[in-house]
């Protein structure tokens, strides 16, 4: 009976685990997807299933209550709520998210489930409630690279004037469960207990590559990297070992033959 009653409560748990475990594949599946995509191979299509625990309808932010950020505007567009001289952080929800290229059509649910929470928020004129924005990966390959960051993450931002350091919290959504309610109940500090702080050499404000203006061309130069193919790497670096090996063994063969060699005579004087 105990073994019964065990079973009975953890079926509970192994279905969630199954639920969540199958998103986390999906979401991998996607990755490697848009791998393959850049040999110009055709990324696999969401099935109908797939559809519908990650597809939604795409539709407008109304009221300007949501910014897309792009590699030229994002960091005037997060200070521009900042009054000068404010000794209050002023928060910014950026959520990182992607299409085809970036994301495989995964993110499309959340995406929307994020646009509904921007607009909800937009209303509530008495409550204080953060500043919206959004990036697209496919759009801005250059600005997601030089942050490091991938679609499917939530970023919070907590601002003060220039040139004070930013806190920044991260976490990772799930993109099949994903709800407005759930970006919403993001507002109480508990439920963020579990965002990671960012401390990274791609933070976008504090680190040295932002300091010394060197995130957006090391962006541009992982982009490109990245578009490099593995099998052009594996001859590269066959070619460096090769090369590599052969004067080694040249000047191996060279020493033997020089301590091989009979002493020479000394001349003689006369």
């Amino acid at each position: 009976m105990r073994l019964s009653t065990s079973i009975l409560m953890a079926m509970p748990l192994a279905a969630y685990a199954a639920e969540e475990g199958k998103s986390v594949i999906d979401e991998y599946k996607a990755k490697f997807d848009g791998f393959l995509g850049s040999f110009g191979a055709k990324p696999v299509q969401l099935t109908p299933e797939q559809q519908a625990r990650y597809g939604a309808e795409e539709k407008p932010v109304e009221g300007g209550a949501l910014t897309e950020l792009t590699l030229g505007n994002w960091k005037e567009t997060l200070y521009s709520s900042i009054p000068e001289g404010s000794t209050t952080p002023e928060d910014w929800w950026v959520f990182v998210t992607g299409r085809g290229k970036s994301c495989n059509g995964f993110c499309l649910k959340a995406e929307s489930a994020f646009n509904q929470t921007a607009e909800t928020f937009a209303a509530q004129t008495e409550t204080d409630t953060p500043n919206m924005a959004l990036i697209n990966c496919d759009n801005e390959p250059i600005l997601c690279s030089s942050w490091s960051c991938g679609p499917g993450s939530l970023w919070v931002f907590d601002l003060l004037p220039a040139p004070a350091d930013v806190d920044v919290h991260l976490t990772r959504v799930n993109l099949s469960s994903i709800t407005p309610e759930t970006f919403a109940g993001y507002l109480d500090p508990a439920a963020r207990a579990n965002f990671t702080q960012l401390e990274s050499v791609f933070h976008p404000f504090n680190s040295n590559l932002a300091k010394y203006d060197l995130a957006v061309p090391f962006g541009y130069a992982i982009h490109y990297i990245s578009k490099i193919p593995n099998w052009a790497f594996m001859f590269g670096l066959s070619a460096i070992s090769r090369t590599m090996m052969t004067n080694r063994m040249q000047n191996h063969e060279a020493r033997r033959q020089r301590a091989a060699a009979p002493p020479a005579t000394p001349a003689v004087k006369i």
